[in-house]
């Protein structure tokens, strides 16, 4: 590599993918296109099968659409309580002000199959589980 080169930036890579030179001052990542990314989110959401728990469709932009039928269990990020999307968090809190709103309305769990605690809307198993999560601000 000649002395010019070395200031400018750096070489990378190995024998499986080929070396490149990286200029530094440009961002990596504007090589990658930006995923679009749409979450579908209804009043009525449908459900696991298997655990009960809001199942959220979301599509993903590839070459065409792709849509894929989510668990909420699976989006949970349990080390940051947090979600991936903000459309999730945002129906989330909806349903826990309608919820608070409407206490007596009689509602399932969001987790599992279960009913909800009046005024919340997990179940007292669940709270213990995902209710940081859940009701994180």
């Amino acid at each position: 590599m000649a002395e010019t080169e070395t200031h400018l930036g750096e070489w990378d890579g190995d024998e499986f993918n080929g070396w490149r030179f990286i200029p530094y001052g440009v961002e990596e990542e504007e090589d990658v296109p930006h995923e679009q990314v749409k979450v579908w989110v209804a009043r009525s959401q449908p459900r696991d099968k298997d655990t009960g728990a809001i199942a959220f469709d979301i599509s993903f932009e590839y070459a065409q659409w792709k849509d894929h039928r989510v668990s909420i269990l699976a989006l949970m990020d349990l080390e940051d309580n947090s979600f991936p999307y903000e459309e999730v968090t945002e129906a989330l809190n909806d349903w826990i002000e309608k919820a608070k709103r409407f206490p007596h309305t009689r509602r399932n769990c969001l987790c599992c199959w279960k009913r909800a605690t009046k005024g919340k809307v997990l179940c007292q198993g669940c709270h213990t589980k995902f209710g940081e999560v859940i009701y994180a601000d």
